[in-house]
């Protein structure tokens, strides 16, 4: 059987057999015998065997660095098919494939992509999620990890060395995923992809992305309305984040049953019964006090009924101290806290174990968690703010709707000093009492609650994939390119 196989750029190989099926190969070490292969252009070869990693090692370079039966004057690759005995050329495939020059070697347009990688958190999730797919369609990128804990497996790990290693000449575009910062001189165009979990921008926050960057990108419209009303001045881009719908599909993982913390008491234990899951960074933001009061108006007195907490922290004592003073100084037996860290590719089985997940935030810059829950198929409750307005809906979710705008409080500013004097919505008895009864209502209603879940899951899985996101990325990145 005849096969046609490309090889692009990132190293990825597409065997595209006769009987139209298709299979892919991530040849990583392919990438090292074409470093002069622009994004975009394509080698082609057509061969009667099916490649293997021994054959493509075994592929005949001339001194030049391309094929031997690569035809330098009319861009064709010949090959000899053996049945046949002669040689076949390959038409209209090739597109000015550039010859190897040590002293005039092209070069490519280049990106670098900073910000942090290694740790459990938001940016260094998008960042190693959007980098990965940047790669895999061809972008030329270079990344620049800024220092953490590493929290992630050794294959991640791996990724992001290798391509921090990468030698590079001056960048024609550095993009920081993270909070505004100096940037780059040598870059030709800085961008910052940031967002803030406020109802207003901080006037500084604004400030210095208008005096370091030459435009901004921002994950939703709430945030882009916000900057822009505090002064924005370069150009700005609503690019949403996403959800990797692979790794998060129902039917693919096992159920997630560590042991956890009861705050009560602090001991270990595996609670059974109906489990309501929140995940987030301990901070007033997220709204921690609504969750638990609301949680507590509805189930005080059912220990068959859960509250799961996932929230990474040293300090369990002093999370447990304030759910209680949340709680009125009552010590609950059905609240349950995992505060260590959890590998992203586990993260499917941490949904998979629960009913419904809930997050009455005060803000999101996208509300990565709720996205990975609804493309699991769970119910969700969330607040209707910021973020969530671009993607949640009362067809969709559970939605607790704040009409009310309050300043940020001292123990809400003391996440960082961006929300001090910031605007965020309101979230008191009315917010608590409709979490309550949205809780209720989906924990006797399973079935009503799985239909709306399941319109969610449909809009996330076909709106809001990581690969849209990566596509209106290299979509604007080439718009700037031709410029350069």
């Amino acid at each position: 059987m005849n096969e046609i196989v490309y090889i692009i750029p990132s190293g990825r190989i597409l065997l595209e057999h006769d009987s139209g099926s298709d299979l892919q190969f991530d040849f990583n070490h392919i990438y090292k015998l074409f470093p002069d292969c622009l994004p975009g252009q394509i080698r082609i070869w057509k061969t009667p065997e099916k490649p293997s990693r021994k054959w493509s090692r075994k592929i005949n370079l001339d001194e030049s660095g391309i094929p031997v039966d690569f035809n330098k004057t009319t861009d064709k690759i010949t090959t000899l098919d053996k049945k046949e005995n002669k040689e076949e050329v390959i038409k209209n495939q090739i597109v000015s494939l550039p010859i190897k020059n040590k002293e005039n070697k092209p070069k490519l347009p280049l990106v670098v992509w900073r910000g942090p990688f290694y740790t459990a958190t938001g940016y260094a999730n998008m960042n190693r999620e959007i980098t990965r797919r940047l790669i895999s369609k061809g972008m030329n990128l270079k990344i620049e990890a800024f220092p953490g804990i590493n929290q992630v497996n050794s294959e991640t790990s791996e990724f992001i060395n290798t391509y921090s290693k990468k030698a590079t000449d001056d960048p024609n575009i550095v993009v920081t995923g993270y909070v505004p910062m100096p940037c780059s001189e040598n870059a030709a165009y800085n961008i910052f992809y940031t967002m803030i979990e406020s109802t207003t921008a901080h006037p500084e926050f604004v400030k210095r992305c208008n005096e370091s960057s030459k435009e901004v990108w921002i994950p939703n419209s709430d945030n882009a309305r916000a900057m822009k009303e505090a002064g924005l001045c370069v150009p700005e881009y609503v690019i949403p984040l996403g959800v990797n719908t692979q790794r998060f599909s129902y039917g693919k993982v096992d159920v997630f049953n560590p042991y956890y913390k009861r705050v009560s008491d602090l001991t270990s234990c595996k609670p059974e019964g109906f489990r309501f899951l929140s995940i987030f960074r301990w901070a007033k933001s997220k709204g921690p006090d609504v969750l638990i009061k609301g949680f507590l108006k509805a189930f005080k007195d059912n220990e068959s009924v859960h509250l799961v907490i996932f929230s990474h922290s040293k300090y369990a004592k002093c999370i447990q101290e304030q759910i209680i003073h949340y709680a009125d100084g009552f010590y609950p037996k059905n609240i349950f806290l995992y505060n260590d860290v959890i590998p992203e590719e586990m993260m499917p089985s941490v949904y998979k174990s629960a009913d419904c997940f809930v997050l009455p935030t005060r803000g999101e810059g996208m509300g990565l968690p709720i996205l990975e829950a609804a493309s699991m198929g769970l119910p969700v409750i969330a607040s209707y703010n910021t973020a969530m307005m671009d993607f949640l809906s009362p067809e969709t979710a559970y939605i607790i709707e704040t009409d009310k705008l309050e300043d940020a409080s001292d123990d809400l500013a003391m996440t960082t000093p961006y929300y001090r004097g910031q605007k965020f919505p309101v979230l008191g008895e009315k917010s608590i009492n409709k979490l309550s009864e949205y809780m209720k209502t989906i924990y006797n209603n399973k079935d009503i609650a799985l239909e709306k879940a399941k319109k969610l899951k449909d809009y996330v899985r076909n709106n809001l994939d990581w690969n849209d996101c990566a596509d209106k990325i290299i979509s604007r990145l080439n718009e700037l390119l031709k410029g350069m």
